[in-house]
């Protein structure tokens, strides 16, 4: 728990200090706007398909990112996310790699064919469909042409 030395939390009956980014997310509050935001990210990841997700800074994006990543059935998906402030070429393979216990090639365009075999033997030997959510991909962008 917080260090609550001024007594909020017992004055107004809280188990966790409040707006954390730890919110466990059955706890979060889904809006409708939300509800139908997970309703769309569903969608796209049961056809396959690709989705964006798009607003201005504080509105929940990577709240309801969260969300839909827990939402999915982990025997049905293997969801890779990716979240990085420094996020790369490289990044984007080896990051996903690692969260398949995989260890990246040094080289980008050697962890890209890798990280391809690796979705397709996955794919081959469980089933599941693969989501890989980039948050903030939008740094991705900006560093690459310099801004």
């Amino acid at each position: 728990m917080a260090d609550d030395s001024f007594g909020y939390m017992d004055f107004f009956k809280l188990r966790r200090t409040p707006f954390s980014a730890a919110i466990p997310p059955e706890e979060l509050y889904q809006s409708p706007q939300m509800q139908e935001c997970l309703s769309r990210l569903r969608f796209a990841a049961e056809l396959n398909k690709f989705a964006v997700l798009t607003g201005p800074v504080g509105t929940g994006k990577s709240t309801t990112l969260h969300a839909f990543n827990n939402s999915l059935n982990p025997n049905r998906y293997l969801v890779l996310y990716v979240s990085e402030s420094n996020l790369t070429p490289r990044w984007l393979y080896s990051v996903p790699l690692k969260q398949m216990k995989i260890k990246a090639r040094f080289f980008v365009n050697e962890s890209k064919r890798q990280f391809n075999e690796a979705l397709i033997e996955e794919v081959r030997q469980h089933g599941r469909k693969i989501v890989l959510i980039i948050d903030e991909a939008h740094l991705m962008f900006s560093k690459r042409h310099g801004r």
